[in-house]
Parts: structure tokens; C-alpha cells; sequence
């Protein structure tokens, strides 16, 4: 697959991809990274000059599409380091995480696609694919009773507990990368919790809860959850 930036056909370095999805994306005629990161695609979540986040229907699937951009070669320098070569980039390092939560048996929204755009090793374009998966905790809070909003914010604080308890430290920790769906078919009801956008995530020793990027995970969260 090649992606078009500003005129310049870009071999893509990088792709992962479910393999049902795949097939999906085919039947659809979305089979280019271009495509795929078009600001026409589906509906506008976010629209920023240099990132853009999209959400549409490919075959059976409500997907969100993430896509990162660096036009110039002034976005592109400024990367060096961290966006060139080896370096991974946002895309890759949040579909990491997810991944990191599916094989720890956390719940998260299932990443589906992967793709990196680059010309002599600097990224020119990344893109993220997961599926729809609950509702931003930061959406969601101020709409419930002063019950609900408490078991709610308790159900995140043991989330968080239980991923630090993992070994997980986010970095980016806010009410709005924290995803929450009801399941009103357990015994009782419960909020099921899941976090997206963690390109600063590292993993540590697990049991570990005292150190200083736990603390950090905890006072960036509790700046906006502890109203509730």
C-alpha cells in the first residue's frame, strides 16, 4: 500500500491488522492508509491540524480512526528521536497498550489496524483503528446522581489500582481517555472500566504501587475525579 502526502507517494513501513478486519476493509474499498486517514472518512470526533480522530462503520464494525500527521519538514525534524527510524510512534505505542491490557485479561477496546507512513526512516503518517467501545468517563459523570457519579468514580479508582497492581504506569491519566460501559447483566450491575490513549505508558514491576509515576498516574486523575 502506498499513502499520498502532499503529492508524494510514501511506502508504508508498518502494518498490523486483524485479520477479519481485513477482510472488511477490502469489501469496504478501503484497502490504502490514505484512505483510511482521510479527513472526509466518517464522523468528526476531533479535528486538530496535526492529528484528527474519525468514527465510522466498516462492514459490522463501529470503529474510531486515529490518525497522526506530519506534513512539513519542520513537523517532521521536530520529531527526531522520537517519531524517526526505530522510533515508534503514538500509534504503535498506544496499540501496544491495549495490547498490553488484553493479555493481562483487562477489558479494552480491541485494536484492529496499524499503520505507519515513512520516507528515509522520519514518519510522515500513523493510523489507529480500535472498535467502539463505551463512553468517555469525562462525557458521562456529570449526567449521573451523586449515587451513581461515587460508584462510578470508585469503580476507576479500582481499575487504576488494578493496573498499577499489573505493573502499568499511563502518564495519561485523565476522565477523558478513560472509557466506561454498564453491565446490567452481572450480578450485581457493574461499570466495566478501560483506558485508550497511552502513548507515555510503561510497564514495571508488578505489585508495585508507591512509586513516583503511580503517584503521578493518581494526582493527574484525581484532579478531575476527585470532585465526584
Amino acid at each position: 500500500m502506498n499513502a499520498d502526502h502532499s503529492g508524494i507517494r510514501v511506502p508504508i513501513r508498518r502494518v498490523r491488522v486483524d485479520p477479519t478486519f481485513a477482510d472488511a476493509l477490502r469489501e469496504a474499498a478501503l484497502d490504502s492508509l490514505e484512505e483510511l486517514s482521510s479527513r472526509d472518512l466518517g464522523v468528526v470526533i476531533t479535528d486538530h491540524r496535526s492529528s484528527w480522530v474519525r468514527s465510522t462503520t466498516v462492514g459490522t464494525r463501529n470503529v474510531y480512526i486515529k490518525t497522526y500527521d506530519y506534513p512539513t519538514p519542520a513537523d517532521r525534524y521536530r520529531g527526531i528521536g522520537r517519531t524517526t527510524f526505530a522510533a515508534p510512534s503514538r500509534a504503535a505505542r498506544e496499540w501496544a497498550a491495549l495490547a498490553w491490557f488484553d493479555a493481562m485479561g483487562f477489558v479494552a477496546p480491541q485494536p484492529l489496524l496499524l499503520g505507519e507512513a515513512r520516507r528515509f526512516g522520519f514518519l510522515r503518517r500513523a493510523v489507529l483503528i480500535t472498535e467502539a467501545w463505551g463512553t468517555s468517563a469525562q462525557e458521562i459523570l456529570p449526567d449521573l446522581t451523586g449515587t451513581e457519579a461515587a460508584e462510578l468514580a470508585e469503580a476507576i479508582r479500582r481499575a487504576v489500582r488494578a493496573w498499577h497492581a499489573a505493573g502499568l504506569r499511563d502518564g495519561n491519566l485523565d476522565l477523558r481517555n478513560v472509557l466506561v460501559r454498564r453491565d446490567e447483566g452481572a450480578s450485581p450491575p457493574r461499570w466495566d472500566v478501560a483506558k485508550i490513549d497511552s502513548p507515555k505508558w510503561r510497564h514495571v514491576r508488578a505489585g508495585r504501587e508507591d512509586d513516583a509515576r503511580a503517584h503521578a498516574d493518581w494526582q493527574r486523575l484525581e484532579a478531575e475525579l476527585g470532585r465526584y
